[in-house]
């Protein structure tokens, strides 16, 4: 009594997921068909089904996978694309950074230049001084 109760809930639960297993899933012997009968049945729902003709449905897993495949693409060009710039972006950013760097020690040697010019022109004077002081004394 209680096994009858199984099978058949099990046998409605089957009967009404028909419709949403694929044909070559079918559980055709727990229809309480012979295997030949559930055949000629379920033959008809496969070629409607599952036909090559071209349906819609076919069609549109073919664009969705074109579609996809381009996307992927156009996806993995724009990533390339703001990598590049990114990477690019970064160069210029570390240019901009050395070049400022060898304007701050452009600037320093120049100050030590010109520090290093004032102190020669004046050991310079201070020498000529010297030699003027001497060839005074010298004549005297």
């Amino acid at each position: 009594m209680f096994v009858n109760r199984i099978a058949r809930s099990t046998l409605a639960h089957q009967s009404r997921m028909f419709h949403m297993r694929p044909a070559h899933r079918l559980p055709v012997h727990s229809f309480g068909l012979s295997q030949p009968q559930a055949t000629r049945i379920i033959q008809p729902i496969r070629s409607q089904k599952y036909s090559t003709s071209g349906s819609i449905c076919e069609r549109n897993d073919y664009v969705s996978q074109v579609l996809y495949q381009w996307m992927v693409i156009l996806g993995l060009s724009i990533f390339g694309m703001l990598l590049i710039d990114h990477r690019i972006r970064s160069g210029e950013e570390l240019l901009w950074n050395k070049q400022e760097r060898m304007e701050e020690r452009l600037g320093k040697n120049q100050e030590r230049l010109g520090k290093d010019q004032e102190r020669m022109e004046e050991r310079l004077t201070t020498m000529i001084r010297s030699a003027e002081a001497r060839v005074q004394r010298s004549s005297r």
